[in-house]
């Protein structure tokens, strides 16, 4: 069966939603606007999800994997290589490398999430544990992001609160 026409968005055929700003209380606010603008036509919210663009989170997705741990080091590296060649090819990456390694932090934050609760219901409601041995990973690269972003310290308190960490101290000359 072939069929002649592709799913649309869950905002096809709204008025878009402007950013507001970068501040968290600003993504709130533009999320809240969203959220009503969609509720308002119609819409079911229940299975919502965030979508990146496909460039970055394939890129993502080979860089902070959840069966292979990189070197931060080795990441950022290949990070930088990324995006010098995405801009040469004139692909959309922000100007700033500052900003387009926010933006691949953040939006590997909102896919470690996901993978780490999926892995959890496979286990939990499923039965599944194979998945189970490679949470550590997934865990320490959302850990690692959360320290770097004084917007995401929230959620590095509810992960600390939820599985606590050995405070290391070290000393430097």
């Amino acid at each position: 069966m072939r069929l002649d026409f592709s799913p649309a968005s869950i905002t096809n055929g709204i008025s878009p939603t402007p950013s507001s700003g970068a501040t968290a209380a600003q993504v709130e606010a533009d999320l809240k606007t969203l959220a009503q603008t969609l509720l308002t036509t119609g819409n079911d919210l229940s299975s919502g999800a965030w979508v990146m663009n496909p460039r970055t989170a394939l890129s993502l997705s080979l860089l902070r994997d959840a069966y292979v741990a990189w070197d931060e080091e080795r990441v950022l590296d290949w990070a930088i290589r990324y995006w010098e060649r995405a801009r040469e090819e004139n692909l959309p990456v922000p100007s700033e490398f500052a900003d387009f390694y926010r933006d691949f932090d953040w939006m590997g934050a909102q896919r470690q999430l996901k993978v780490l609760g999926i892995f959890s219901r496979l286990y939990l409601r499923d039965g599944k544990d194979g998945y189970l041995k490679d949470q550590p990973v997934v865990m320490r690269y959302l850990r690692a992001t959360c320290q770097r972003y004084r917007e995401l310290a929230g959620l590095a308190r509810l992960l600390e609160e939820f599985e606590p960490t050995e405070k290391r101290v070290g000393y430097t000359f």
